[in-house]
């Protein structure tokens, strides 16, 4: 009877101790771990173990036997990419809870009109899984598009404001997909060929960022074909914006900077645009103002708006108008 007690102790112990190892892990588990917040990337093909270094680095999160154990009763042995914020005292329960309700998480993307590629790849890096390096691959892979049967041409306009949603860990090549589809329908809607549209994008790139007010852009969009009818340069301030990479008030030496976009010194559309233009731009372009107008330049009062004209002798005295309405307090 003696060893069937001495069994019977040992099996209550190893119980008792399993007992209180289960409650300090529950307590472990259970009480506010994080010491700090902070936004918590999550790449892919990441380890369990690299994820519960990050955690431990960056948010004071440790314990990593507790978190690994518990990641694997949960199903969350292999993290998933995703991006969330870690609040200052959550429970090592509620990062793993967090992290499994975005084992797929989605992203809306909001593409805003007057950015330029740059802006753009910086945003979507900022929000999706891929960096910008990939982003900007992506964004110039005309093979990834001559694969699909998509005219590569029409790639620089292909990108159209709107609002996507993405899974986080959507590839850059996927994302560009996307968006290419999304492009080819717009410009398919309209019955526009690829060679025309790309035309029809860069003059709206610039008519966007020629005037804010949406009203008025018809009218900047008909200044603009008229030139192009007339044999004239465009001489549009925004093109020499952009080849200067700098978006402030223009000195006469800049409209000599050298470059293709510089439309003080070279006839006709720059190579692409200069922006992503909003559809209201686009449509501007394609709905002009008719008139007989070559030239603007913005009034002086503040108002965002323009005064037009048609011979360089009342644009003179536009800008004679507007010198003396930037001199006048208001």
């Amino acid at each position: 009877m003696k060893p069937v007690k001495a069994s019977l102790k040992l099996v209550k112990g190893l119980l008792l101790l399993l007992f209180l190892v289960f409650l300090i892990a529950a307590y472990i588990l259970f009480i506010p771990s994080t010491n700090q917040g902070g936004t918590l990337r999550i790449g892919r093909n990441t380890r369990i173990e690299q994820l519960c270094d990050t955690l431990d680095v960056k948010f004071g999160l440790n314990h990593s036997i507790v978190f690994n154990a518990a990641a694997r009763f949960m199903g969350y042995s292999s993290p998933k990419p995703c991006k969330v914020n870690i609040q200052q005292g959550m429970s090592m329960y509620e990062v793993l809870r967090l992290l499994k309700n975005n084992s797929r998480q989605t992203v809306d993307i909001v593409i805003r009109s007057g950015w330029t590629r740059e802006q753009l790849v910086h945003y979507l890096a900022s929000r999706l899984e891929p960096d910008s390096a990939l982003l900007f691959a992506a964004l110039n892979n005309k093979s990834l598009l001559q694969s699909l049967s998509i005219d590569a041409s029409i790639l620089p306009a292909l990108i159209i404001p709107d609002t996507y949603n993405f899974y986080y860990a959507t590839s850059a090549e996927e994302i560009l997909l996307r968006m290419a589809r999304a492009g080819m329908s717009f410009w398919q809607k309209k019955n526009i060929t690829a060679d025309s549209a790309l035309k029809v994008y860069s003059l709206a790139s610039i008519v966007e960022k020629e005037s804010q007010r949406t009203d008025e852009r018809p009218l900047i969009a008909g200044v603009y074909l008229n030139r192009i009818k007339q044999g004239m340069k465009l001489q549009a301030d925004p093109t020499v914006n952009f080849a200067l990479g700098q978006w402030r008030a223009l000195l006469f030496k800049d409209l000599e900077v050298e470059s293709p976009y510089n439309t003080y010194k070279y006839y006709g559309l720059p190579p692409g645009p200069i922006c992503i233009p909003s559809v209201q731009a686009i449509q501007s372009v394609l709905s002009p103002a008719v008139h007989n107008y070559l030239f603007f330049v913005a009034k002086g009062d503040g108002s965002g708006y323009h005064r037009f004209s048609a011979s360089d002798t009342e644009h003179y005295r536009n800008i004679a108008l507007r010198k003396k309405e930037l001199l006048t307090p208001r």
